[in-house]
């Protein structure tokens, strides 16, 4: 399947959140995946969440931003 990481998402360095978040758009993800990305925290470790054919993870660290991987699940 096909995969796309993206790195360094943050207000400062990198790929914007809304970057990020118009890409998940585009996929159809849902609205609350924003959120959920949006309230991880450093602590939390590795997240995950499924939709349709895709599956993203993400972590995230305060001094590099977050760190997604979204990949096509069919």
């Amino acid at each position: 399947g096909a995969a796309v990481e993206i790195t360094r998402v943050s207000k400062y360095d990198g790929p914007s959140t809304d970057e990020l978040y118009c890409a998940l758009e585009r996929l159809h993800a849902p609205q609350s995946l924003e959120a959920k990305i949006g309230q991880t925290r450093a602590l939390d470790g590795r997240q995950e969440y499924e939709w349709d054919e895709f599956a993203i993870s993400w972590t995230y660290h305060p001094d590099d931003g977050a760190t997604v991987l979204i990949e096509r699940t069919d």
